[in-house]
């Protein structure tokens, strides 16, 4: 799991994240020894992350501390949306309420309100960070309330972590609403192993997406997805890997299918070796496949081509509409992510994340040099 001090560090370039960003096994950040005062401001880095949905609720301006009675009807109000998001899932929660005390970036003056702060985390699922806003909005459109905060899903979201407290200024530390023996549970990051992924797709009644009230364990050799596609029903994929999709036309081009009659598969040590590179330079989520072909655009000598499960496309600035996944591609010119759409010329053409041959890993090098 990924870990950043400074949340206001992820705004920066990735260069400056990259000596920010540390990792902690749940064991490790269990074992932690602050004292949870004054100065602890570790946050999760949740870039393109695999994550339990989380969700925010935040009632600001107040010009006094809200009575207790008032707080627990905010965490009514919170539980029945997400009642409404995620329906009989096991859910934790925690607040945040409090003074806030926010510095303006010109004038540099602080103003105070209070404000009503609340998280929640749920259990069973797993999604990508960004899906989470798309789910809220399949969920209830236009009548989304509020204080169900939506953007703070972005790609560089940095989730504040139980006992800490965001910035010098607003020292409002984020606490469990009910005790617990274990603070990894509050962490979007930490899975207990039985997740079934959650699969959203845009523009769609979300209200089909689960069957949450059947098959809540799913195998732990495969992952069970649960599609919401924007012309068919949610759909489970069980342990064949095969979805039925014959009633959900594709929207876009994906030319993945011919790539993939003309490759070969690599072989398990390999693959390991190029999971690991794909994972740290470009994506942290799901790997699809790791393939070798004989050429692709202008070069015609052996790349490696590593299909992601990512929607997001770095040259539309935002999600293709179909099944349009995003690929690695790896040769002696180097590395880059590209787009399958053929739609876009940005897309056609883009390469995202460029890395020279040289700058690869030795252990990368080797293995495409062994092809050529």
């Amino acid at each position: 799991m990924e870990f950043i001090k400074n949340y206001q560090t992820a705004r920066k370039s990735a260069k400056d994240r990259a000596k920010n960003v540390y990792t902690m096994t749940a064991d490790e950040y269990e074992s932690q020894t602050e004292n949870f005062s004054i100065g602890y401001k570790v946050n999760e880095y949740l870039h393109h992350k695999i994550v339990r949905p989380y969700y925010d609720w935040d009632e600001s301006g107040f010009h006094s501390e809200p009575s207790n009675k008032r707080k627990q009807e905010s965490l009514s109000r919170f539980k029945v949306a997400l009642s409404k998001l995620h329906p009989d899932a096991e859910i934790i929660y925690a607040q945040r309420s409090g003074l806030k005390i926010t510095r303006h970036k010109k004038t540099n003056v602080l103003t105070e309100k209070y404000v009503i702060s609340l998280r929640a985390f749920v259990k069973g699922y797993k999604c990508k960070v960004q899906d989470i806003a798309i789910h809220i909005k399949n969920t209830f459109g236009k009548q989304k309330t509020k204080e169900l905060d939506d953007a703070v899903y972005d790609d560089d979201q940095c989730l504040g972590v139980v006992h800490a407290h965001k910035t010098d200024d607003d020292q409002r530390f984020l606490k469990p609403i009910r005790p617990v023996l274990q603070r990894r549970v509050f962490l979007a990051q930490y899975m207990y192993g039985d997740e079934k992924e959650l699969v959203f797709e845009k523009g769609c009644n979300d209200s089909n997406q689960n069957n949450q009230k059947e098959n809540r364990k799913p195998s732990l050799q495969k992952t069970e997805k649960v599609r919401v596609n924007k012309k068919c029903k949610g759909i489970i994929q069980g342990s064949e890997n095969n979805f039925d999709e014959d009633n959900c036309p594709i929207e876009d081009n994906d030319e993945s299918q011919l790539e993939h009659d003309r490759a070969v598969t690599i072989n398990e040590e390999n693959s390991l070796v190029l999971a690991d590179f794909v994972k740290k330079e470009y994506f942290n989520g799901e790997i699809l496949q790791i393939l070798v072909i004989d050429s692709i655009d202008d070069y015609k000598e052996h790349s490696i081509v590593i299909r992601v499960d990512q929607g997001h496309c770095h040259f539309k600035k935002g999600r293709h509409s179909g099944n349009i996944h995003q690929r690695i591609l790896i040769n002696n010119n180097g590395s880059s992510q590209r787009c399958y759409s053929t739609k876009l010329d940005a897309c056609k053409n883009g390469k995202y994340n460029i890395i020279s041959f040289e700058k690869l890993p030795m252990s990368v090098q080797t293995i495409v040099n062994e092809l050529n």
